[in-house]
């Protein structure tokens, strides 16, 4: 299966760093990717799920490697009616200030 993806240039970091860099935009709308349509590119890069064997096979044919790993975690919360929350009211505020300062020292 082919990678189909736009390719956009990355404008601030090409500005900054004086580099001709471009990412991946991934769509089933979009063209095949080409090794004539990154030629022109100096650096591009692309998120791809761990999970997304297909895409990674697609792209690795095309000369790409890993280079950075980027990691998402998702926790389900357990159902519950009762989650021991309340708003907070007007005398809340004192402790919550505490509360706020403290999560900002080490």
């Amino acid at each position: 299966m082919p990678a189909r993806a736009s390719i956009k240039p990355l404008e601030w970091e090409n500005r900054f760093f004086g580099v001709n860099s471009a990412i991946l935009r991934f769509g089933d709308d979009a063209p095949p990717l080409t090794v004539q349509a990154l030629a022109g590119w100096s650096r591009v890069q692309a998120k791809v799920a761990a999970d997304d064997a297909a895409r990674l096979d697609a792209l690795q044919a095309l000369g790409f490697r890993l280079v950075e790993g980027e990691v998402d975690l998702a926790l389900s919360p357990a159902a519950s009616d009762d989650i021991g929350a309340e708003p907070a009211t007007e005398v809340d505020i004192p402790r919550l200030r505490e509360l706020a300062a403290l999560a900002f020292t080490q």
